[in-house]
């Protein structure tokens, strides 16, 4: 059955990179249904929402409401729903894109995982096509910090920061990876390019007018115009996280960005800036 389905579209990024502004471009495209943010084991690692009423809701009830939290009765119920979306779907010619939240895979644990969750999953019933959404590390970071979600890690250092980033990298490694900022630059190009990857119906008019549709996240500094942004302020004290840090300097070199804090562009070069 697994080839005879069409792919699911998944894209990865970690918090505070931009997500929510892509992904909305993404959502706005003819013919596919858009779940956002989505992972079978959010409330295993989060804490149980204050009301106990869901019903509707599966994966909470085996996840803590029921009195036991089980990981695999979670990802059969996770599996399940899925399956069944995607096969109605594909019955009425509609495409299904997940927005993997592998901010929980990677930089919520004591210890990172090796690939996303969603991914490992799926792959045994579906085809997948998945790409992966960066931004500069340290713009990330300081959105991070500036909405207090730093305080969600079992680790308060910028420089494991990084380093998972570094792996969440090496996990998506045989994605197709697009850069935030060239989304700013050009949002009609690059969502095509993103269209291309993930076999996408492309409308030129999506980047063009404002997206109605909403989704989860938006953590930014908003705005009707997609457009570059400035940096952040950053505090003195993390020049010296920055000097000292055995990662930042190689996840900015893999990325291709500028570790510079005070560098007017975050590519190496000025024109980088327009690559696409």
């Amino acid at each position: 059955m697994k080839d005879s389905l069409q792919p699911v579209r998944i894209i990865h990024h970690w918090a505070c990179s931009g997500g929510t502004v892509i992904s909305r471009s993404i959502a706005s495209l003819p013919r596919l249904v858009f779940f956002s943010e989505i992972h079978p084991y959010a409330f295993l690692r989060y804490s149980d929402p204050a009301t106990p009423y869901a019903p509707t809701d599966l994966i909470r009830h085996v996840s803590g409401l029921s009195g036991r939290r089980d990981i695999t009765l979670c990802a059969k119920a996770f599996e399940g729903a899925i399956l069944a979306i995607h096969q109605e779907l594909d019955l009425r010619g509609e495409m299904m894109v997940l927005r993997s939240h592998s901010h929980i895979d990677f930089f919520m644990g004591a210890v990172s995982a090796s690939e996303p969750a969603i991914s490992s999953l799926l792959l045994k019933h579906l085809p997948l096509l998945e790409l992966l959404t960066v931004r500069h590390p340290l713009d990330s970071w300081l959105s991070l910090e500036n909405n207090h979600w730093d305080h969600h890690f079992r680790f308060s250092s910028f420089d494991e920061y990084c380093r998972r980033c570094l792996l969440m990298l090496d996990a998506c490694a045989d994605m197709p990876m697009i850069k935030y900022e060239h989304f700013c630059l050009d949002p009609g190009a690059t969502l095509a390019e993103i269209c291309v990857h993930l076999d996408l119906n492309y409308d030129p008019t999506v980047a063009k007018k404002p997206h109605p549709v909403l989704l989860t996240g938006g953590s930014g500094r908003g705005g009707a115009q997609i457009a570059p942004l400035t940096r952040r302020e950053w505090p003195d004290a993390l020049a010296g996280c920055l000097s000292q840090s055995m990662f930042y300097g190689q996840l900015c070199e893999r990325l291709g960005y500028n570790p510079d804090p005070l560098a007017q562009y975050p590519y190496q070069s000025i024109s980088s800036m327009g690559a696409v």
